[in-house]
């Protein structure tokens, strides 16, 4: 909320969401702190969406193609075959071991900044560094919005809007009176 107790903003909430299983393989679930490092073309960004694929090079990628990296920063290479990924986030594919996941955090939400629904840049200089987080594999998180306190927050925000506007045609009403019947006239 503001200094006058309306119309907040808005903020981001890094909560745990629910974790709904998927059966497929390729969807990943983060427990607890961490974020997925992408490849974008504006740079590496964060993510907690696990929905991936396996591109036509075996790289792991994101739906929209942006390779998944590991701990170095370098993307990770998932041959055809059976794959498993571990809680610490081991990649085998059919038993042998072709790469390792990375989560990163950071040291609080605000060293992130929004970009779009799901992806996020480090902001002011902020570095990630390894997260305590464990991997799911064959689920992705659900959202962890409260859609109940959204409910009651946005009804209380259309309240106050309701008031300010009553507050300000009340003014705007009496400034009208004043001005044309409390003033003299000059002829």
């Amino acid at each position: 909320m503001n200094a006058f107790g309306v119309l907040g903003g808005s903020r981001l909430d890094f909560g745990q969401g629910a974790l709904t299983p998927t059966g497929n393989p390729l969807d990943l679930a983060i427990e607890g702190d961490g974020f997925f490092a992408i490849q974008t073309q504006q740079g590496v960004r964060y993510t907690r969406d696990g929905q991936f694929e396996r591109s036509q090079d075996g790289t792991l990628t994101t739906q929209a193609g942006e390779p998944v990296l590991d701990a170095r920063q370098q993307p990770i290479r998932v041959p055809a075959g059976e794959v498993a990924v571990g809680a610490d986030g081991a990649v085998s594919v059919n038993g042998a071991i072709a790469g390792k996941m990375a989560l990163f955090g950071f040291d609080s939400g605000a060293a992130l900044a929004a970009e779009g629904a799901n992806r996020y840049a480090p902001a002011d200089g902020a570095q990630p560094a390894a997260a305590t987080g464990s991997i799911h594999q064959g689920a992705l998180e659900s959202s962890n919005q409260d859609v109940i306190n959204g409910s009651l927050q946005l009804v209380l925000m259309q309240r106050q809007a309701e008031m300010m506007e009553k507050a300000v045609s009340m003014f705007s009403n009496d400034l009208d009176k004043t001005a044309s019947e409390d003033l003299p006239r000059v002829q």
